[in-house]
């Protein structure tokens, strides 16, 4: 039921349907993390007297000198950096002992997301949540958006984590429906393989960011008869068939595991800022199933065609296309592509790409390893654990894109050799 008073979000079926599993689930929100405390919840928690709960909160909660509203202090992680307020049920003792409303912003919200699409609220959520990856990657509902009532007041501020507001005609914002309707149909498009599709988006968006630049005078126009050609090679088979001559797997797959190696070994070598190295433990084992899975197709490798290597991957995929396909599409959608923070769309895309070349090559060794045992949960775990230690590490991605420019591999080129 939607109240006229409540802030009133669009949101896929996924969302309407997340609840917090609590102990049930297999990892925890906060472990290994920074939790920012907002200023008012940091004023009422030390207000606090007389309880073990409230000596806990002196001890562990503490300002943030360079922060600011809702990072205006932080929860200080115990030595193993698990969140000192979780009980031995792994549930948060503020909540279970005083109530919800003693929850800072972010830890109330999370991991739900809500962005601005022009004047219209969206509601998503990061897939570094089991529960949530879980529901996202395995719904076949659809992507349809659906009125959500987020019980906020209406008057009450909401964190709202990106958005825009739609401009004159000319310009991208103007033409954001046209462009999401089309990354959607690419996500979705099952004529060719996915990485084909990503590829034919990539250069897609290199054609708008020329036009953006050149500035047109019948820039709508021109927009919308490029997209209507990209559509064209996708229906008729043309992109597909160039782009299979021009990168036969044989050719590529030895330079995308170096690539790809070399990306994870930077994120294993990273560590946070008081040098304490946080590991999750899902994304270890998911890691140690990669490299055993590439180890046994490397030892295979004089007995089988080259072209049937790492094909076990391809066959389920083939059977479950929404699992990457779901993720593609929230990824796009939560960022608000192409209304991105980045202005260039091939900088959007490629973000988008680098992490969606990385779990497709996580994907493809697990299921060697796993043969026949590989399931989706595998690919839920891969992802959700992902999302924890590589997308909401802030300077992963800066730090891959100037290791690929400082090679001069920071083009489209690159990106395509990683997704194929």
């Amino acid at each position: 039921m939607l109240s006229k008073n409540h802030h009133i979000a669009q949101a896929p079926e996924y969302v309407h349907q997340f609840k917090c599993i609590g102990s049930s689930c297999p990892d925890t929100c906060c472990n290994g993390w920074s939790v920012d405390i907002d200023k008012n919840t940091f004023k009422k928690m030390r207000d606090l007297k007389g309880t073990e709960l409230a000596s806990r909160v002196k001890k562990y909660f503490k300002i943030n000198p360079e922060g600011s509203g809702n990072s205006y202090a932080r929860v200080t992680m115990d030595s193993d950096l698990k969140c000192p307020m979780q009980n031995e049920e792994k549930l948060c003792s503020i909540q279970v002992e005083i109530g919800a409303e003693y929850l800072s912003h972010t830890c109330k919200t999370y991991p739900r997301k809500i962005v601005k699409n022009s004047f219209v609220k969206e509601m998503y959520t990061t897939l570094s949540c089991p529960e949530a990856a879980r529901l996202c990657l395995l719904s076949e509902d659809g992507w349809s958006l659906k009125p959500l009532d987020l019980g906020v007041p209406i008057g009450k501020p909401l964190l709202v984590q990106g958005g825009y507001k739609e401009e004159a005609e000319g310009t991208i914002s103007f033409n954001f429906e046209m462009i999401r309707a089309f990354v959607y149909e690419l996500c979705r498009g099952r004529n060719m393989p996915s990485w084909k599709r990503m590829l034919l988006l990539g250069l897609t968006c290199q054609k708008i960011d020329a036009m953006v630049e050149s500035k047109p005078e019948n820039f709508d126009a021109y927009l919308e008869q490029c997209i209507l050609e990209s559509r064209l090679s996708s229906i008729n088979g043309t992109f597909s068939e160039q782009v299979e001559n021009i990168l036969p797997i044989a050719k590529v797959k030895h330079l995308q595991a170096s690539l790809i190696k070399l990306m994870t070994e930077e994120r294993l070598r990273m560590t946070r800022a008081d040098q304490r190295p946080f590991f999750n433990e899902t994304f270890i084992r998911c890691i140690k199933q990669t490299v055993d899975g590439y180890n046994k197709s490397l030892e295979a490798s004089n007995q089988i065609d080259e072209l049937t290597r790492y094909s076990r991957f391809e066959q389920f995929d083939k059977s479950k296309p929404h699992i990457l396909e779901n993720y593609l599409i929230n990824g796009f959608f939560s960022s608000l592509f192409p209304m991105g923070k980045k202005t260039s769309l091939v900088d959007q895309w490629s973000d988008q790409m680098i992490r969606y070349a990385l779990i497709r090559f996580y994907l493809k060794g697990m299921s060697e390893s796993l043969g026949s045992d590989f399931s989706e949960k595998d690919c839920v775990d891969l992802i959700y654990s992902f999302a924890k230690v590589i997308e909401h590490n802030s300077t992963f991605l800066p730090r891959i894109k100037e290791m690929l420019k400082g090679a001069d591999m920071d083009g489209i080129a690159t990106i395509a050799i990683l997704i194929r």
